[in-house]
């Protein structure tokens, strides 16, 4: 298909042998520009990778994760020093290919080029509007990438994202110069291919750990934990099983949920249905004493 934009081919790589052709094609450039589109904890549980964008000067390959289970063709590539790759505030990117299993080398992220020159605006959107007068639809982002097959629009918005790069870069180059910023620019870039990836692990928020005495921040601790062990082997977000706030309100009083446990509108169907979680979930109840209290006492 065309870009709807200016006619730039885009081309989606939904197989190894196309995987392989695409890496050998870019083994032989200088620099190209690369994105990624995942779910973060929004759909599915944990940080998947649902779409990988890559654009040579000429033509954008779309590659798609799902269809294809082994991508170290791509990641060689990626990883290869000798070849720079144009990102846009890019450790998100970064976060996601290492957690499947690439740690991207020679970087060059555009925002950062951006603000050292200090472009009034410095998301991409912004950039794109500013610069070109490209206007991006952000329902398509809220949509979602892991549906196939991915519609039109979304496969020119998913294109949006890197075509534009190398023009940015050569449009930032000379302030870049002339302020006499290549070392610093250098030196972002170094740091964000060390940048690590963080694991996920169930925990308290700043409000929760100010309003709740340690007794119950244990409590609503543990049925957290709970929720996110059957959240892993549903592929579900927690929030989607069972929401933070329903769990603070079984805490906060205990007899009102034990009157009426497992309220259909509060615990997603699936879960529901799980014997296990149920009976796991009650031990918890179970052993929250009321007579302790929920809340915590601030010394006067």
């Amino acid at each position: 298909m065309k870009n709807t934009d200016n006619g730039i081919p885009i081309e989606l790589v939904d197989d190894a042998e196309q995987l392989q052709a695409l890496a050998e094609r870019l083994h032989t450039l200088k620099e190209f520009a690369m994105d990624t589109e995942f779910d973060s904890f929004n759909k599915h549980y944990g940080i998947q990778l649902q779409l990988v964008q890559v654009f040579d000067g000429s033509t954008c390959f779309l590659v798609d994760p799902i269809q294809i289970k082994n991508l170290d063709p791509l990641w060689s590539v990626f990883k290869d020093t000798a070849i720079c790759k144009l990102v846009y505030s890019g450790a998100n990117d970064v976060d996601v290919l290492k957690r499947h299993g690439c740690n991207p080398a020679n970087l060059f992220d555009i925002q950062i080029a951006a603000e050292l020159c200090k472009w009034p605006v410095t998301s991409l959107s912004a950039v794109l509007q500013q610069e070109f007068g490209i206007t991006s639809d952000k329902s398509i982002q809220a949509a979602g990438w892991g549906n196939r097959p991915l519609s039109s629009r979304q496969l020119a918005y998913a294109g949006n994202d890197v075509i534009y790069l190398p023009r940015l870069k050569d449009l930032l180059l000379p302030g870049i110069r002339q302020k006499k910023l290549g070392a610093i620019l250098q030196e972002q870039n170094i740091k964000l291919e060390s940048a690590s990836s963080k694991d996920y692990f169930p925990k308290l928020n700043g409000r929760q750990r100010k309003v709740y005495s340690r007794y119950s921040q244990q409590k609503l601790l543990a049925l957290k934990i709970l929720v996110d062990e059957h959240a892993q082997e549903m592929n579900l977000p927690p929030f989607k099983i069972v929401q933070d706030s329903f769990l603070e309100e079984i805490v906060q009083d205990v007899q009102l949920f034990l009157k009426l446990p497992f309220p259909e509108k509060k615990f997603h169907y699936k879960i529901n249905k799980s014997q296990r979680f149920k009976k796991a979930l009650m031990e918890l109840v179970h052993s929250i004493d009321p007579a302790i209290g929920w809340e915590h006492k601030r010394r006067r």
